[in-house]
């Protein structure tokens, strides 16, 4: 898998627009490379109503369809076998 740096926001990806940001290594508290383009407050602005508008919709979806759409079979495959999600 290739980082990027870019955010998905509305199934796009988008690089961002304002000064670099670094994850940071838990075992060294060091910084990790590469650092990429954080986000505005446009972006949690558009992501935030993206969000807001799909939640109806998904809420009322089966946790059955969520695991297949999410390509999660694990999940599909606990509630096969009547199991709950943990």
């Amino acid at each position: 898998m290739t980082l990027t740096g870019n955010m998905l926001i509305g199934q796009q990806a988008i690089l961002g627009n304002r000064e670099a940001i670094r994850g940071i290594n838990p075992a060294t508290d060091l910084p990790l490379e590469s650092a990429y383009p954080g986000g505005s407050g446009e972006h949690v602005e558009q992501a935030c109503a993206l969000a807001a508008a799909a939640f109806d919709d998904y809420r009322e979806t089966s946790l059955a369809a969520r695991a297949l759409q999410h390509g999660n079979p694990l999940t599909l495959r606990r509630l096969l076998d009547g199991q709950r999600e943990a």
